[in-house]
C-alpha cells in the first residue's frame, strides 16, 4: 500500500468535504505534542464532524489557530462562554482563548498499532482525564514519565534478551 504525504493545509478542504458529508476521515499524527500516548508516524487519530453534544473537557479536536496552523489537542477547560484552554499531552502550557468557530473536526477514537481506541469512554479516556492533573502536580507527573521511560526500556532489553 502506498502512502502520500501532505501538508495539513493542502489536505484540509478535502478533509471538510469529507466531514460535511459526515464522513470520517484517518490521519496519521504528525508531531510530538500529543505523546506519551500518540506517536508520531504511528498511530491515527479519526476525525470525525463536531458532536451535537457539547464540547467537553478530556475532549480531543481538531482546530485551526488564528494564525492558520492545524493542531489537534486535548480540551483542558471550557468557559460559560464557550472558550476553550487547550494542551497538548506533551505539552506544559496551557493555549487560552480558542474559540468554537475555530473547531474543525472532533476525534472520538484513535488507532493505535492497528487497534481502535475510543477517546470517550472507558480505561484511556480516564487516564486521559487523569493525566491532565499534570498541570497542578509537575513534579508528580516528570517522575511518573521517567518511570514509564525506564519501564519502557527495560521491558525492551528483557524482550531483546528473551528473542
Amino acid at each position: 500500500m502506498k502512502s502520500l504525504s501532505l501538508s495539513l493545509k493542502d489536505l484540509y478542504p478535502l478533509i471538510r468535504q469529507t466531514l460535511e458529508n459526515g464522513q470520517e476521515v484517518y490521519i496519521t499524527i504528525r508531531g510530538n505534542s500529543m505523546s506519551p500516548f500518540l506517536f508520531d508516524g504511528r498511530d491515527q487519530a479519526v476525525f470525525a464532524p463536531l458532536p451535537p453534544r457539547p464540547i467537553r473537557k478530556g475532549d480531543i479536536i481538531f482546530y485551526q489557530r488564528k494564525n492558520g496552523q492545524f493542531v489537534m489537542h486535548r480540551v483542558y477547560k471550557v468557559e460559560k462562554g464557550g472558550q476553550m484552554t487547550l494542551l497538548g499531552d506533551a505539552q506544559w502550557t496551557l493555549e487560552k482563548g480558542i474559540e468554537p468557530h475555530q473547531l474543525r473536526a472532533f476525534v472520538p477514537r484513535v488507532v493505535r498499532k492497528g487497534k481502535e481506541i475510543s477517546c470517550e469512554k472507558g480505561f484511556y479516556h480516564r487516564l486521559m482525564t487523569l493525566w491532565q492533573f499534570r498541570i497542578r502536580f509537575p513534579r508528580i507527573a516528570k517522575l511518573c514519565l521517567k518511570c514509564l521511560h525506564l519501564a519502557g526500556k527495560i521491558r525492551r532489553l528483557i524482550a531483546g534478551k528473551t528473542a
